[in-house]
């Protein structure tokens, strides 16, 4: 067994804190009330009660799977690649819908640099992964 570096530890901690902000935003997402949506701006009224399901399982296939892989990292689990592939998959979902699908949000430039940082960790996390495995940190 390899011995892990402290680094491996804090970067897999980091990873799980932010999937856990993610699954937390999921949370909201999805029990926003009727209520909170009518206080939003109309634009994103109309994108919640457009939004297909299939993009709200993405969504949380991408939080709870990445969260899962984190765990898995830090239990030094090959199963991490799985839910990390998940984690991706789920991401890539998502984001294909809001840049190509919908039609109710204007996604300007000030909006998409966060989708852009959220699929560079998610492909960091699942590359990392596999150079984990490569390199017999994981089993």
């Amino acid at each position: 067994m390899n011995k892990t570096s402290k680094k491996y530890w804090i970067i897999n901690s980091l990873a799980l804190i932010w999937n856990f902000i993610g699954v937390y935003q999921y949370l909201v997402q999805v029990y926003l009330s009727d209520l909170d949506k009518m206080r939003l701006a109309p634009e994103l009224q109309n994108y919640y009660l457009h939004l297909p399901a299939w993009v709200t399982g993405s969504y949380a296939m991408a939080v709870f799977g990445g969260s899962a892989g984190c765990i898995a990292l830090l239990l030094r689990s090959s199963w991490s690649i799985n839910f990390l592939g998940c984690s991706l998959l789920g991401v890539l979902l998502q984001h294909y819908y809001n840049f190509f699908i919908q039609s109710d949000l204007n996604l300007s430039l000030d909006l998409i640099w966060m989708p852009v940082i959220i699929l560079m960790i998610s492909i960091s996390l699942l590359c990392t992964s596999f150079y984990y495995k490569k390199t017999a940190i994981i089993f």
